[in-house]
């Protein structure tokens, strides 16, 4: 379990670096330019909005997952450290899936631009790792109880 666990911490940890990476390239413009997109997006005005209101709370989910990850490369069976990246893996699974169902309802995986491989990725892959780490941490927390027990 601790290995698994470790494992877990080092990929919510990337995840979490490349949450950050993620705004650093919308903001800058190297993956979101905004003059050959806003031609492709409809509504773009709209769009550019609603995305980018994703970026405090994916910098705050990011800070803590980071936090939390820290802990668990430390130590895997810190209470706090699973709490934190439990809590933050259903907010990356919300935010992700949220995501996910917006580009599908609006065109966004036809843009015809690696932006749309960028949100492809991040619907797909964001989900799957979080629901992997909830359900290995909250079976560690069975683990440990079982073994207080003995």
């Amino acid at each position: 379990m601790v290995d698994m666990i470790k494992l877990l911490a080092m990929a919510n940890m990337g995840n979490a670096v490349g949450i950050l990476l993620f705004w650093v390239g919308f903001y800058t413009e190297a993956i979101f330019p905004v003059d050959v997109l806003s031609t492709k997006i409809k509504n773009f005005d709209g769009y550019y909005a609603w995305e980018s209101s994703f970026t405090v709370p994916d910098v705050i989910m990011a800070a803590f997952m980071i936090i939390a990850c820290k802990r668990l490369l430390s130590d895997a069976m810190d209470v706090v450290g699973r709490l934190l990246l439990i809590a933050c893996s259903g907010g990356v699974m919300f935010l992700g899936v949220l995501d996910f169902t917006y580009a599908i309802r609006n065109g966004m995986y036809e843009l015809d631009h690696f932006f749309s491989y960028i949100l492809l990725s991040i619907g797909l892959g964001l989900p799957p790792l979080s629901f992997a780490t909830i359900y290995v941490l909250m079976n560690s927390f069975k683990e440990s109880d079982q073994k207080k027990k003995a």
